[in-house]
Formats: C-alpha cells, structure tokens, sequence
C-alpha cells in the first residue's frame, strides 16, 4: 500500500468533526485522485499546520 505524510491546515473543530473510518477524497489535479485512510494524525494547536499519514485505499 501506498503512504505519505501531508501538512494539513486544522482547526478544533474540524478534529471535532472527524471520523477515521470514513476515507478522505484527494484530487490531486493532474495526477489523479483517490480515497486515503488516515493513519496517523498530529495535531498541537489550530496555528500549526497539522501533519496527517494517508494511506492509498482501493475498493
């Protein structure tokens, strides 16, 4: 399976609102786009960018 880290832009209330079971959608333009699981999320505060793991999922 394929993995990467990426810099997320978070708020409380989106940590709130998120539900790990549901796969997050990514357009990624030109290169396509797919469905990722989070694996790991690190997240500190609503001013620092918020590193995320995903993890490419087929159906």
């Amino acid at each position: 399976m394929t993995t990467f880290e990426v810099g997320v832009n978070l708020n409380a209330v989106d940590i709130t609102n998120l539900d790990l079971r549901v796969p997050v959608f990514v357009d990624m333009g030109q290169y396509g786009h797919a469905y990722f699981k989070i694996i790991n999320l690190e997240y500190t505060e609503s001013e620092v960018i918020t590193t995320v793991t995903l993890q490419r999922i087929s159906f």
